[in-house]
């Protein structure tokens, strides 16, 4: 027969993984941000990345003609789409 201290030994190492924490914000983007993204095809895929590695909590994506609010959230991504569909830039905001 086990014990109790045992027991909870052994349900100890029975965790669950989670995967990455969600971001929080806020919104961080840099000129080495920009960089890495900028001029970059954009793909759906690739707004999970970048929102992540921004940290930010929202992320929405803005062609040229897009209408947008102007209130300004500090946990929200901005990216910006040029006519040929690759990222023109990375706001906060």
């Amino acid at each position: 027969m086990m014990t109790i201290p045992a027991l909870f030994g052994l349900m100890a190492g029975c965790t669950t993984t989670t995967g990455p924490a969600e971001p929080t914000g806020p919104c961080r983007v840099d000129m080495s941000f920009q960089m890495r993204y900028v001029g970059s095809e954009f793909k759906m895929p690739l707004r999970e990345e970048i929102q992540y590695a921004a940290n930010a909590r929202i992320a929405r994506i803005l062609h040229l003609d897009d209408p947008v609010t102007k209130d300004f959230r500090t946990d929200r991504l901005n990216i910006l789409l040029g006519e040929d569909g690759k990222i023109n830039a990375l706001t906060c905001g």
